[in-house]
């Protein structure tokens, strides 16, 4: 009878020959390779001779159809062994999907089942050795958030049973073994706190446990530790204070690695004073972070640092530990995940750093290049933050129409929102994406939300203003986009520089003879601007104020360049200004002069235009 486990294998014998056909990237192919050895190596050729045999000659399991999943011998810890192995294989295939497919998750689901089996069969026999090698497997298979859904949903009892034991028992492991199950319940994610009302109080447990070592424990323990708090988003100050301290105090004997988790999971944790970050943000600043060797910096570790950095050190310097990482990443960029690219990014824009046109440039190369394995929520994520760093590039936005138009697509809410709001701000809408917008959204206009409507007025503005030709499409009632304008407009009043900033700039402005007006009403209400006109001048003014990114304050924002089209499709001529360089001006004259000089050169740069337009 063939073994259970060979459409599993053929299934990844074909999705690796799919992989390296296809030509993807280095990362890809290193994995396939590898996939291979470890087939060459175990076998392949078994299924036809009666079962796939381990590394020890036995079967590694029956057919599922005969409700036995022990091995020839009858060794109930021999089957927990190889179920270990199958686990590794369903792993190893879901890390080559961008998102899992039919056929994994079946597999996802019969594993379950085998899990459960196997821990039935085990009964009182279970030592704790045991319950932490299961675990360790049911946490392999959470590999996507889905999967991890699959088997919280359908070995929840499991689970809480292993839970309770590790609780119970964990203090008779020794310190490696216990840190790498706590590992291990970080990959089945913060639903697990869920399955019971005292699994909180069990976790509780644990970390005593963990406390009590703490002192002995090495950097990469600590790390695990950490991860498996991050990943269950279980936030006790307490025991994240004494791990900061412990840090502190070992820091030399911290590799990037180890220093990657930790700080990944205060981002996490939302653990903000972290005096480890002050220590590593000190360390990239000195000599010492030329001596760290390149190796070092493995793609997720550069992520996990990029991501945190942006949570908890908004307010450091942080400048030295983004170059030395960019730079990383720009030579590794094929190395690195889809998931790892959208939290580097997503750690740039959270600190306000712009990681540069180099950066920007090859990884669209990769992303437009490998969108198809990417999974819904990096292609949002990463085409949004290209907006914001208003990195607009065509074979981005042509790979992002046709990933969007795809039939087999199933979009959630936000991401629906997101690819809408970032072809606006990148001026990538056309008929089909305008077509598909409203399509997604039309049955979920009296349920968004204010960020949602937010965004939709953008959408909206950029159709009406941007894309006329395109507003016959828009049947929205005019309350509806009223609806979305006040969403905006709540958004821009609650940064508190705005008026301050308005005051003062148009009280400089009025002194040079100009009439101001503030928050003037265009494109029947739904759009309001800051207004300066002159009598001898034929030229209206809009006033617009931006912020620029901490490395490259001369950088304008997405969301800053597309109001200044809208404002140039209105017929206006933009009067920029950066509020961070108003503010660094303290006497009236000196306001008076920057005004006068922003002025004139707008002026003249008209003037010249109408030359040219004249033939002049």
């Amino acid at each position: 009878m063939a073994s259970a486990c060979f459409p599993v294998l053929r299934t990844l014998d074909r999705s690796v020959e799919e992989i390296l056909a296809r030509k993807f990237n280095p990362a890809d192919i290193a994995r396939a390779d590898q996939w291979r050895a470890f087939r060459a190596d175990v076998g392949s050729s078994g299924g036809e001779q009666g079962g796939f045999r381990s590394f020890r000659g036995r079967r590694l399991c029956s057919s599922p159809s005969d409700g036995n999943h022990k091995d020839d011998s009858g060794t109930p810890s021999e089957s927990l062994e190889q179920f270990g192995k199958r686990c590794e294989e369903i792993s190893a295939y879901a890390k080559m999907l961008p998102a899992p497919d039919k056929a994994l998750i079946r597999r996802v689901q019969k594993a379950t089942l085998i899990a459960k089996t196997i821990h039935q069969e085990l009964g009182p026999e279970q030592d704790i050795r045991s319950s932490i090698s299961m675990l360790q497997s049911l946490g392999k298979l959470a590999t996507h958030e889905e999967l991890g859904k699959i088997v919280l949903d359908r070995c929840s009892g499991l689970i809480l049973s292993l839970m309770g034991d590790f609780a119970e028992e964990g203090f008779s492991l020794d310190c490696i073994t216990f840190c790498d199950a706590f590992y291990w319940f970080g990959y089945l994610g913060p639903r697990t706190r869920r399955l019971s009302s005292n699994c909180d109080q069990k976790i509780i447990e644990i970390l005593g446990g963990a406390e009590e070592r703490l002192p002995g424990m090495s950097a990469i323990d600590v790390g695990k530790i950490m991860h498996g708090l991050a990943g269950l988003d279980f936030r006790r100050v307490e025991f994240l204070g004494k791990v900061d301290a412990h840090a502190m105090a070992e820091f030399e004997a911290y590799k990037i690695r180890d220093l990657s988790r930790v700080l990944w999971a205060f981002g996490k944790l939302a653990y903000p004073g972290s005096n480890l970050f002050r220590k590593v943000l000190e360390y990239f600043k000195g000599e010492n972070a030329i001596k760290l060797r390149r190796k070092e910096f493995y793609p997720q570790y550069v992520a996990h640092l990029c991501w945190a950095a942006g949570k908890i050190a908004k307010e450091e310097d942080g400048v030295h530990l983004f170059d030395k990482l960019i730079r990383v990443a720009i030579e590794d960029i094929n190395d690195f995940r889809p998931e790892e690219l959208s939290q580097l990014l997503t750690g740039c824009h959270d600190w306000s750093y712009h990681p540069g046109e180099d950066f920007l440039n090859v990884f669209c190369n990769v992303f437009s290049r490998d969108m198809d394995r990417y999974g819904l929520r990096a292609v949002s994520t990463c085409i949004v933050l290209l907006a914001h760093f208003a990195y607009r590039d065509l074979k981005v936005l042509e790979a992002t129409r046709k990933y969007i138009l795809n039939q087999n697509l199933k979009p959630k809410q936000r991401h629906i929102f997101d690819f809408t709001w970032a072809l606006s701000i990148l001026n990538g809408l056309n008929e089909l994406t305008v077509d598909w917008t409203l399509k997604n959204t039309s049955k979920l206009v009296p349920d968004l939300s204010a960020k949602e409507k937010r965004q939709f007025y953008q959408f909206l503005l950029s159709v009406h203003v941007l894309n006329p030709r395109l507003s016959r499409f828009l049947l929205f009632p005019e309350s509806f986009e009223v609806e979305c304008y006040d969403a905006w407009k709540s958004l821009v009043k609650s940064h508190d520089y705005a008026d301050k900033v308005v005051v003062d700039v148009f009280r400089a402005i009025r002194n040079l003879g100009f009439i101001c007006v503030r928050s003037e009403k265009l494109v029947g209400n739904r759009f309001r601007v800051h207004t300066v006109r002159h009598k001898n001048l034929n030229q209206v003014f809009a006033v617009e104020f931006h912020r620029g990114f901490k490395n490259a304050p001369y950088l304008v924002k997405g969301p800053s360049i597309w109001r200044r089209r809208v404002l140039q499709a209105l017929g206006f001529t933009v009067l920029s200004l950066d509020s961070v360089q108003w503010a660094k001006l303290e006497s009236v004259p000196e306001r008076r002069e920057y005004i006068k000089g922003r002025i004139k050169s707008l002026v003249a740069a008209a003037r010249k235009t109408s030359r040219v337009g004249r033939g002049g």
